[in-house]
């Protein structure tokens, strides 16, 4: 299915980039978080050799891959949006609040 065109007042637009705009900084900011408790918890999992950190490890690599996914999946939307005028399906937004 293809993604509709713009056909909408230019002060609908501006609204739909400000909203994606924003969750793209929403979206970056928990990325740059997940990657920071990774590489915390990957130092001290190098310095202590310790398996207790294994799974915070793991949780860790998780939540930061998740993150990154997110991330990219906004950038694409509001790429689309932006560069390609191309309005973000409904389906969209849903997907990408569930964080």
């Amino acid at each position: 299915m293809d993604t509709p065109r713009f056909s909408t007042p230019v002060a609908e637009r501006q609204r739909l980039e400000e909203s994606w705009r924003s969750r793209l900084e929403q979206t970056r900011r928990r990325y740059d978080a997940a990657r920071h408790v990774h590489r915390r918890i990957l130092a001290k999992s190098a310095k202590a050799n310790s398996l207790g950190l294994e799974g915070a490890l793991a949780r860790a690599t998780q939540e930061e891959a998740d993150a990154l996914d997110q991330y990219a999946r906004v950038l694409q939307i509001f790429t689309d949006l932006t560069v390609h005028d191309k309005r973000p399906n409904e389906g969209a937004a849903s997907a990408n609040d569930r964080h």
